[in-house]
């Protein structure tokens, strides 16, 4: 299994893989980064076995310092992102894997990315998924938490690639 996290203080996305096909992805809330996780662990421990969850691997996003003119919020916060993700990992015996945002996705806007990371998800997969209600698969608040941590995961797999900006290849 693999458990793919885009973490976040109050909104967290999690995606689970197994054989490399979306199990399922959600939402977990939280009024800070510690409830955060420990909802998103409750989540993950309803709809699979304690020992599946503890044994996974995790991958995650790490969060990145951008510029002070590229900065959105009180960069404080990436600590409490942090936070998050260690405290869901917690000391499982496996080391996570970690990328930073543009590792992964590069530098495209949030609905170009939704949108490539949902064309590589089958109907089935897509049926799998659980938006937060009234939103859609690119809306911008709180849904881009579930489609990153889908994104990761495919990223981890191989099966979303992303272009190089440079060359407009594929890599």
């Amino acid at each position: 299994m693999i458990i793919s996290v885009d973490p976040g203080v109050k909104a967290t996305g999690i995606a689970v893989f197994d054989d490399g096909e979306l199990a399922f992805a959600f939402l977990a809330r939280g009024a800070d980064w510690f409830a955060t996780a420990k909802n998103a662990h409750d989540k993950l421990c309803e709809r699979l076995p304690l020992d599946l969850v503890e044994q996974s691997l995790y991958i995650g996003e790490v969060p990145q310092v951008y510029q002070a003119r590229h900065l959105k919020g009180d960069p404080n916060d990436l600590i409490d992102v942090t936070l998050v993700f260690a405290a869901l990992v917690g000391c499982k015996g496996l080391a996570p894997v970690l990328y930073r945002p543009r590792e992964w996705k590069g530098q495209v806007p949030k609905r170009v990315s939704n949108d490539r990371i949902w064309s590589k998800l089958s109907d089935d997969e897509r049926q799998r998924v659980e938006l937060p209600p009234g939103r859609k698969k690119t809306a911008g608040a709180l849904s881009h938490n579930v489609i990153d941590a889908i994104g990761i995961g495919l990223h981890y797999l191989r099966r979303g690639e992303k272009r190089s900006r440079a060359s407009g290849k594929r890599s």
